[in-house]
């Protein structure tokens, strides 16, 4: 079994930038992992489990990041929803699908492609933005908390 990283926050200090940004960087990890390897149980468990932990942070970023970014820009954290919504609808296509479907890695490529377009996006504008406007003890408190929630949040996404 892969290790489960997306059930706990990361090791030190409860930081919700550092912990999302550890899922990103394990979704690129994943990714790349994914695409080394030939259809296969071991792709399709690589694939469960991307699969799962963008289901978990997609939940964790609209409870906790996203009203957050709303205090401090709407139209910002209107449009980081849709493009989780949009991520949302595919990842259900996906878990409906088959890997060896010859479809299934096409979808998961463009899903990962808009995942990665919104995840540079987080990185190098909403994040430096709530840093500056909420501060860290803020940041520390609401890790804390989202990574607490973290064991919980469901597991597939549901599209709303």
């Amino acid at each position: 079994a892969l290790p489960d990283v997306f059930t706990n926050g990361p090791p030190g200090p409860s930081n919700m930038l550092h912990s999302l940004k550890r899922d990103h960087d394990e979704f690129r990890r994943l990714y790349q992992r994914y695409q080394d390897l030939s259809v296969s149980d071991e792709r399709t468990a690589v694939a469960n489990q991307l699969l799962k932990g963008i289901s978990i942070h997609d939940v964790l970023e609209i409870r906790f990041l996203y009203p957050e970014i709303e205090k401090v820009n709407g139209g910002h954290a209107d449009h980081a929803r849709e493009e989780h919504l949009l991520i949302r609808t595919n990842l259900k296509k996906l878990e409906s699908m088959n890997c060896s479907d010859p479809n299934y890695s096409t979808l998961l490529h463009e899903t990962m492609k808009n995942l990665f377009d919104h995840i540079e996006e987080e990185e190098t504008v909403l994040f430096p933005e709530i840093q500056q406007a909420i501060g860290m003890a803020q940041i520390e408190r609401l890790g804390a908390s989202m990574d607490s929630a973290r064991s919980s949040v469901p597991t597939q996404p549901h599209p709303s």
